[in-house]
């Protein structure tokens, strides 16, 4: 994010950001036949068979070679808003990841048959970018049954810390503030938006107080340094084989990518790690930071107490970007992670858990 955009953060409304308008853009879906022939073209893949995923706002699509059963590849057809220096920053992020962190298992690029990054897509006179992944092997980790190991939780701190520092390194890309509407920084300026969307008050009550809470640290947060971050490091990002639960297999979904300070990144990490039905919600946060700041000791402690807020933040937005998705793109609210009842109840959770507690992170 540029300085300017910085300086006009506090004057900015919902309906400023890229994200938004581009929720509102409809484009024309990319059919299986049209991505075949693309693969065919860019990527000397023939008879391949592709199976649609559901997302937000793209093409996306499971890639089975020929002779094969299970997929090994995945096509992204970014939208048409989508510029080409963002897809791009994101191709070069999974390059860095793949040569300076072996051990984390992300999504790997795979190149096109010139060796390029990226493949041009034009259809109806306008162009799109499409990418290809590996596809990655495991099951998604918040579809399990039960919940997380300690193992695994302190995988999830470990693996987010070892990205951020790779990340850290991506220093060629403009990012502009409202590009990824997910972004916590953008709570006060949606909650003013969308709450009128929400009839049960106590709903309202909530998402007010988040949107106050994260207020009275946006200050403090937005003077931090930014790098690029992963922006979306959750359970439902990661995979885990049937026959090693406690090992993360692989990540995924790079595409909220976007610049922040990384106790943001680390925040939103830790807002899907609480667990309820536990007789200290928070233990499973505190084993993944643990295991984050084993990894990253010149972390500034002094940032913890902003944990907090921007948890609350993130499951604030948990509660009303699936909304804002539905009015202005039709997807439907049951595409995202948490069932619609179950968002309510994290963001009434954590804001019980920091009740009278100066910080909720204290010692870590």
């Amino acid at each position: 994010m540029t300085g300017r955009d910085k300086e006009r953060q506090g004057g900015l409304a919902m309906h400023d950001f890229d994200g938004y308008r581009t929720l509102g853009q409809p484009h024309e879906p990319v059919d299986e036949r049209e991505a075949g022939a693309l693969l065919v073209r860019d990527y000397g893949l023939d008879g391949a068979r592709l199976t649609r995923i559901a997302t937000e706002r793209d093409d996306t699509f499971a890639v089975t070679v020929q002779g094969e059963r299970s997929p090994r590849y995945l096509l992204k057809i970014e939208h048409p808003a989508e510029d080409y220096g963002t897809v791009r920053m994101r191709a070069r992020a999974l390059r860095m990841l793949e040569r300076r962190a072996v051990n984390v298992p992300v999504t790997r690029l795979v190149p096109c048959s010139d060796d390029g990054m990226i493949a041009r897509y034009d259809a109806g006179g306008r162009t799109r970018w499409a990418t290809l992944t590996t596809f990655v092997p495991g099951r998604i980790v918040s579809s399990l049954p039960g919940r997380p190991s300690p193992a695994l939780l302190a995988g999830i701190g470990d693996r987010l810390a070892r990205i951020q520092r790779v990340l850290a390194d991506e220093r060629g890309y403009a990012d502009r503030l409202g590009r990824i509407l997910w972004d916590v920084r953008l709570l006060p300026a949606i909650a003013q938006d969308v709450l009128p969307m929400i009839d049960d008050a106590t709903a309202r009550r909530a998402i007010e107080q988040a949107a106050a809470t994260y207020e009275s640290v946006a200050g403090h947060i937005d003077a931090l340094p930014q790098q690029l971050c992963h922006g979306d490091f959750h359970p439902g990002n990661i995979t885990v084989r049937d026959d090693r639960p406690d090992e993360i297999a692989g990540i995924i979904d790079f595409g909220d990518m976007h610049m922040m300070p990384a106790v943001c990144d680390l925040g939103t990490a830790l807002c899907y790690l609480v667990d309820d039905v536990l007789a200290d919600p928070l233990e499973p946060c505190r084993i993944a930071l643990a295991a984050y700041l084993n990894v990253n000791p010149d972390f500034d402690r002094g940032l913890l107490p902003l944990l907090m807020p921007v948890m609350q933040a993130r499951a604030a937005l948990v509660v009303l970007l699936p909304l804002l998705a539905e009015r202005r793109s039709g997807t439907s609210p049951e595409h995202y992670l948490f069932r619609p009842e179950s968002r309510i109840v994290r963001l009434r959770l954590l804001q019980s858990l920091s009740d009278g507690a100066s910080d909720s992170f204290a010692g870590a």
